[in-house]
């Protein structure tokens, strides 16, 4: 009888709290309603495509398409096929909350919001894609690259310029503290994105100058975990 009861109170708490996330969902702007965008008023206009802006479809899978062939040169083995959601106004993109540029998923939403076609932010999140695809799903609870790698990856693989620019040893040192989402975060609360991406960015460029775009490529293809993968940066 006891046991009937608790699982009946059990049964109701996670009804309860299932509903009310899904009252969150509908009724908050949030990311996670990338995954249908169509209950927001984003239109699908292409099977793999979503957006506010029709007109735009061709730009869109030119963008695409050539930001695959950016990312192919360095996974070479693309297996993602992720689905785009594209902004050009605020109303879309305050569906999704407070957006950056862009913004991946896993390795199967990217949102974009940005007022025009620029090529380097589908560059950089394709290069999100392809690497959290080589990680896989255990990669959501023991990430095997830290974040300030995660990004600046796509943002040295994308062709934005980080060459040349400069960096103090003490911004790269910095940068490469952050290491978890949250602690990336933090460091980017003052708003100063390309500042703190492109030290990153350098950050990546600085290993590539060291073993090479071959060897940059084998130490990410071959990493097994984080420990394993910082071990095995070039001192």
């Amino acid at each position: 009888m006891l046991r009937t009861i608790l699982v009946g109170i059990s049964r109701a708490i996670s009804s309860t709290i299932f509903l009310l996330l899904f009252v969150l969902f509908v009724t908050q702007p949030n990311v996670y309603r990338a995954f249908a965008p169509t209950l927001f008023g984003i239109n699908q206009v292409a099977p793999n495509i979503y957006t506010d802006q029709r007109l735009k479809i061709e730009s869109i899978k030119r963008a695409i398409a050539n930001a695959d062939k950016n990312a192919a040169t360095f996974f070479p083995n693309q297996t993602a096929d992720p689905k785009y959601i594209v902004c050009f106004t605020s109303k879309c993109t305050q569906a999704f909350g407070d957006l950056p540029l862009g913004l991946t998923l896993g390795f199967h939403r990217v949102i974009i919001s940005a007022n025009d076609i620029d090529q380097r932010i589908y560059n950089h999140e394709r290069i999100h894609v392809d690497l959290h695809k080589l990680a896989g799903y255990t990669d959501i609870f023991q990430p095997r690259f830290p974040i300030w790698f995660n990004e600046g990856l796509a943002e040295f693989l994308s062709g934005s310029n980080c060459q040349g620019v400069f960096f103090s040893n003490a911004e790269i040192v910095r940068i490469k503290q952050a290491e978890s989402l949250r602690q990336w975060n933090k460091v980017v609360s003052d708003g100063q994105y390309r500042r703190h991406y492109g030290a990153a960015c350098r950050a990546v460029e600085q290993i590539s100058q060291r073993i090479g775009k071959k060897g940059l490529s084998d130490l990410v293809h071959n990493a097994t975990n984080r420990k394993q993968f910082l071990n095995s940066l070039p001192k």
